[in-house]
């Protein structure tokens, strides 16, 4: 077996792992080292005296194939049918250099998939400068909301029964912070169970909780989820921030009225961000802490 055939396998096991399966961050330069390998060896299998031994073997076999009965013809074609598929699918060199841009094509073609399911999201939608408020944890008393802001150094946070019309101001500011990725936890204490309210940032994001009743007992619904990875399993003319789960769970919510959502998996992953705070001290408190905050 060749270098460029062992390449183009686990070059294309590789890939369809990480695009279908897994998107494991080991995959990534494993395919680009891959990639490398089989161009070098497309190359140097296809050099010059390998094309002029290549050109006088099919002379042969034109020669051959005139002198034989045509069943046996028909072997020796299909003998060389196999060939050209051997590498199309495993990336044998070729003579024909048809059948090594063909196979060559689809061997880029999965670089590029990988690529753009890599870093397209990442540098055309970027996300550093993104605000928001999200619902955390909600008691009958209590309700915790998680805010990120990297345009104000400050942002005070008011509340109120929706429908009323006094705004009751949270006394402590969250303050933001670089090392902190500019995001904070504020707690909401001293509320009444069973009651919708509203909450308003002086950032202008607002938004409605309701807090749960203290009966133990009864009927409810509720909605789980698990880990979020926009476009899994890869699909190329999907839109990169396109998240197959939502649909089913905006699905779901049109059937029935949760009273809260269990989150099983990962919004964050704190090796995600080690790479880019190597040089901040305690790296690994601070992402440790960000992730249990929420």
């Amino acid at each position: 077996m060749s270098v460029a055939f062992l390449s183009t396998i686990f070059l294309r096991l590789s890939a369809y792992f990480f695009l279908r399966w897994l998107p494991t961050p080991v995959c990534l330069p494993l395919v680009g080292i891959l990639y490398v390998t089989y161009v070098l060896a497309l190359i140097l299998g296809t050099s010059e005296k390998s094309t002029e031994n290549a050109s006088r073997d099919v002379n042969a076999l034109d020669r051959h194939l005139n002198t034989k009965t045509p069943r046996e013809n028909a072997a020796k074609t299909m003998k060389s049918d196999s060939k050209v598929l051997q590498g199309v699918l495993f990336g044998a060199p070729s003579p024909s250099w048809k059948v090594n841009f063909l196979t060559a094509s689809i061997n880029t073609m999965l670089l590029v998939f990988t690529l753009d399911f890599s870093f397209r999201s990442r540098y055309l939608y970027p996300s550093e400068d993104i605000s928001f408020i999200r619902l955390g944890h909600v008691t009958c008393q209590s309700a915790k909301l998680t805010l990120r802001e990297p345009f104000a150094p400050n942002v005070s946070l008011s509340y109120r029964v929706d429908g009323n019309d006094e705004w009751i101001r949270i006394p402590a500011n969250a303050t933001f912070t670089n090392e902190t990725d500019y995001v904070q936890s504020v707690t909401i204490e001293g509320l009444q169970p069973a009651t919708k309210y509203a909450y308003v940032a002086s950032n202008n994001i607002s938004g409605q909780f309701t807090t749960p009743s203290r009966r133990s007992r009864g009927t409810f619904s509720f909605v789980t989820s698990s880990c979020i990875k926009a476009r899994f399993p890869y699909t190329p003319l999907q839109h990169p921030l396109h998240v197959r789960g939502f649909a089913y769970l905006a699905s779901a919510l049109n059937q029935i009225s949760p009273s809260f959502m269990l989150f099983l998996g990962d919004f964050i992953y704190g090796k995600t961000y080690c790479i880019q705070m190597l040089t901040v001290s305690g790296c690994t408190k601070t992402v440790w802490e960000r992730c249990r905050n929420v």
